[in-house]
């Protein structure tokens, strides 16, 4: 079990990472970002949890090629999956 958090950015949003709480409200927008992930079991729930969140996001934002996502000062992109 785990918990994550995503929203649509701007361009400017997303780099410079100063935003409001509207991105978690759009629908759509430049990019899309994981904000937050809680994996409380460690590792294996972070893969399991990340597998998860990156197929569901794939169905609910089919028109989304890419998502990001940073951690520890690290973005990274995650391509969608079919």
């Amino acid at each position: 079990m785990g918990f994550v958090t995503w929203g649509w950015f701007t361009e400017e949003e997303a780099w410079t990472l100063e935003y409001g709480s509207c991105v978690f409200s759009r629908e759509s927008g430049d990019v899309l970002r994981i904000v937050d992930m809680i994996a409380p079991g460690g590792n294996r729930d972070v893969f399991y949890i990340g597998k998860d969140i990156r197929s569901h996001l794939s169905v609910l934002y089919p028109e989304a090629e890419v998502a990001y996502a940073q951690r520890r000062g690290r973005v990274g992109s995650f391509a969608r999956r079919d």
